[in-house]
């Protein structure tokens, strides 16, 4: 993902933990496997496409990290306070923070479920899904199905 994938007229935005992708040894960064919009599977070079479906992508952290794990929480809420910054610029009607953990600790909500939220962030729905990365084996693929289908649905009923 790119560090800023937004544009004025989004609808909402996916917010991950950190940028999606591998780091290599040798300082190179590629692309993290494919991202599926609607019943188009598109490539990580194209995901500025999914601008035009209203959607946008951006992180709490700009860093890439192999592991959300390695961030602190500092780094975190710091990338929670950028974020919110954006929220208010850009005025989402949702966003959906990708990672619960991480959420967790960058906005100091320890009690956060998974799902929508009771709270908004800057006047937008918050909604946490989790990590569709491998590395989160906690979700199977039905699971995580069934959740972005909700938020879908929600955000599909807005007027």
């Amino acid at each position: 993902m790119c560090p800023i994938c937004l544009r004025l007229d989004s609808t909402w935005f996916f917010a991950g933990s950190i940028p999606a992708c591998t780091p290599v040894p040798w300082g190179i960064t590629l692309p993290a496997p494919a991202t599926v919009s609607g019943h188009q599977l598109l490539s990580p070079f194209e995901e500025r496409e999914l601008l035009d479906l209203g959607l946008g992508i951006t992180n709490i952290v700009a860093r890439a990290t192999a592991s959300a794990d390695v961030l602190s929480g500092e780094e975190l809420m710091a990338g929670a306070r950028r974020l919110k910054r954006k929220i208010r610029r850009y005025q989402p009607a949702a966003v959906a923070f990708l990672g619960l953990g991480a959420y967790r600790l960058a906005f100091g909500q320890r009690l956060a479920t998974l799902g929508k939220q009771p709270e908004r962030l800057a006047g937008s729905e918050i909604w946490i899904l989790p990590n569709p990365s491998g590395l989160n084996a906690h979700y199977q693929l039905v699971d995580l199905a069934r959740l972005f289908r909700e938020l879908r649905l929600a955000v599909q009923r807005k007027p």
